[in-house]
């Protein structure tokens, strides 16, 4: 049985590799960068003793969840724990971004993901499985200046939170994880830096280690850091539209 880990090449996902491995599950870690999924394989194996499974796929390709699930079946990996981390943000003006850059941010935050939810249940359904999601502080609320990333981790939270209901006699635990500003590469590749966001950061480590002690505990929603909780709170007291007005603060311009 397998645990199969999204964007596992680098930040979020490379350190739910780690944290899992080291609880002793068998890996299939998947991203697009064939050398940092081979190097990771070969660290996850030596130090935990695990069997990894690097499978490389670009996820915001359409039909990339399908490939991805396919290789899975011709290679007869079957999972009892989805992670799905993969995801890419863009931050500035909506209008900065070129709109395949839109795009393909819709495909891997929202199409992909929903994809391999889909295709994974009977697995999950048959082997009393869970299914975390990585979603975002940013699913809480309308975010200026990130508005399609903010919608598509909105989108990620609502599915998330459906799912578990929807599978609550299934055998299926379904959990979010809705971390704030990580240091990872995300910035970076969001054509921004950590420079520019008004929030406290946190390490991989601290949000991975949150993440798994939530879904042992059979949390819906862990959520990294009391000033990200605080947040979420303040989000259900505010009117839509003053938050908006207040959260376009949380990126220097």
């Amino acid at each position: 049985m397998y645990t199969l880990v999204t964007g596992a090449s680098s930040g979020i996902g490379a350190e739910f590799a780690h944290q899992l491995a080291e609880k002793k599950h068998n890996l299939i870690i998947t991203a697009r960068s064939a050398d940092a999924l081979n190097k990771l394989a070969v660290d996850l194996n030596k130090n935990y003793h695990v069997d990894v499974k690097v499978i490389v796929q670009d996820l915001s390709q359409i039909d990339s969840a399908e490939a991805l699930f396919a290789k899975c079946l011709e290679q007869s990996l079957e999972i009892d724990l989805l992670v799905n981390d993969a995801g890419v943000g863009l931050i500035g003006d909506f209008q900065s971004h070129d709109i395949k850059n839109i795009e393909s941010m819709l495909i891997l935050n929202i199409l992909s993901l929903t994809k391999l939810c889909y295709l994974f249940l009977p697995q999950l359904k048959k082997n009393r499985g869970k299914i975390l999601n990585v979603a975002s502080q940013a699913s809480f609320g309308p975010q200026p200046y990130m508005a399609a990333y903010g919608a598509t981790k909105a989108y990620v939270l609502s599915l998330t939170e459906a799912l578990r209901v929807e599978l609550q006699d299934s055998g299926v635990t379904v959990h979010s994880l809705n971390p704030g500003p990580t240091y990872t590469k995300f910035f970076e590749r969001a054509n921004s830096s950590p420079d520019n966001i008004n929030f406290k950061f946190r390490t991989p480590q601290e949000v991975v280690s949150d993440a798994i002690i939530g879904m042992e505990e059979n949390k819906a929603i862990t959520i990294p850091g009391w000033e990200n909780q605080m947040f979420n709170f303040v989000t259900r007291l505010v009117p839509r539209n003053v938050l908006a007005k207040m959260t376009q603060y949380n990126i220097k311009k």
